[in-house]
C-alpha cells in the first residue's frame, strides 16, 4: 500500500513544478482514465486490512492531500474504509489531522457524524 500511495504522492506534487507539468498530469489524467479506478482497487482493501495503511496518519493524510491536489473526489465506499484505518488518531500529527481536514473541505466530503465523534 505504501507503494500505490507513494505514487499517488509523486503524481500529485508533479502538478506543483510547472503549468505545463500540471497540465502533463491533467492529460494523462484524462487519457489514461484507468488511473483512479486502477489505484482505487489496488488500495481499497488495503485501508480497511491490516496491511500497513492503517497505523500510519501521515500516509492516510497524505493520500488525502494527494486526491484534493488531483481534483479526484473518492466514493464513499473508499471513504469508509478510510475512515476505518483512521479510527485511531493516535497515529496523526497535527499537522497530518490538518491536512486530512483539509482535503475533505476541498473535495466537499461529508465526514460522518460518529466519525467526529473521534475526532472532536
Amino acid at each position: 500500500p505504501i507503494k500505490a500511495a507513494r505514487v499517488l504522492q509523486v503524481v500529485a506534487k508533479t502538478t506543483k513544478i510547472s503549468k505545463d507539468y500540471a497540465k502533463a498530469v491533467e492529460d494523462f489524467l484524462l487519457k489514461q482514465g484507468q488511473f483512479w479506478p486502477l489505484w482505487r482497487s489496488a488500495m481499497i482493501d488495503k485501508l480497511r486490512g491490516d496491511t500497513g495503511m492503517g497505523p500510519d496518519g501521515h500516509l492516510l493524510a497524505s493520500t488525502l492531500h494527494a486526491l484534493s491536489v488531483l481534483e479526484i473526489k473518492p466514493d464513499a465506499q473508499f471513504m469508509d474504509n478510510w475512515y476505518h484505518a483512521a479510527e485511531d488518531l493516535r497515529t496523526f500529527s497535527s499537522l497530518s489531522l490538518a491536512n486530512s481536514m483539509h482535503a475533505m473541505y476541498k473535495l466537499d466530503i461529508k465526514v460522518p457524524a460518529a466519525f467526529m465523534g473521534h475526532w472532536v
